[in-house]
């Protein structure tokens, strides 16, 4: 099993964030991470949050690896999106 850390920053490059997250989302999902269609809107959203253009990016990398491997040489692998740490030492004052 491959382990991908992440992050919850995926969905700051979604649709639902281009869209101004004024969709009523009360929770997200897997496919919540849904990149726009428009290719304007992705350069803005990737322009605003390179660090979660980055993570998206490499997910979708390892989706399309993954899916490129036979039947015979199977792999298993997961992207933990983790959330934002927050603690003594960080400097974003999230607190």
């Amino acid at each position: 099993l491959y382990a991908y850390i992440s992050s919850d920053s995926v969905y700051e490059v979604s649709k639902l964030a281009g869209e101004g997250w004024q969709s009523g989302v009360t929770h997200v999902s897997e496919g919540s991470s849904a990149r726009p269609t428009e290719a304007e809107m992705r350069k803005k959203l990737r322009k605003a949050d390179g660090y979660g253009d980055g993570k998206l990016e490499a997910e979708e990398a390892l989706c399309a690896g993954i899916s490129c491997l036979s039947a015979e040489h199977p792999i298993r692998a997961i992207a933990l999106r983790l959330p934002d740490v927050l603690g003594p030492y960080d400097d974003t004052f999230r607190l």
